[in-house]
């Protein structure tokens, strides 16, 4: 006599066909679980180097904007050659310098 390869769902135990239908709903949510941690660590991930691009952003415009005024007195400077017209360019030399100093920490930070 053969033995079938395959046994059918009336073949197996009462026992069996339980943790059959009790386990797929919760081996589902298990997996639900791992895959919604994944994302959630993901998308924490995304939203740091946001922040971060806004940080850099906003020091990259600080700097602009220190280059601008630094512009304006130098032209002053030239025009009046009053001395007190330098300090800004020299206060804006120090921020641009420490701007490109940091950059590179800034940019790293969130790996």
């Amino acid at each position: 006599m053969k033995l079938p390869l395959t046994l059918r769902w009336h073949d197996y135990s009462i026992r069996t066909k339980c943790l059959v239908v009790l386990f797929a709903p919760v081996g589902a949510t298990i997996v639900s679980m791992a895959l919604c941690s994944v994302v959630k660590t993901k998308s924490d991930d995304a939203d740091k180097w946001v922040q971060r691009s806004f940080e850099v952003k906003e020091q990259a415009q600080s700097v602009l904007s220190y280059a601008a005024d630094t512009e304006s007195d130098i032209r002053a400077y030239l025009l009046t050659k009053d001395v007190r017209l330098l300090e800004t360019h020299e206060n804006a030399n120090a921020v641009q310098r420490s701007f490109v100093v940091s950059l590179p920490g800034c940019l790293c930070r969130c790996r």
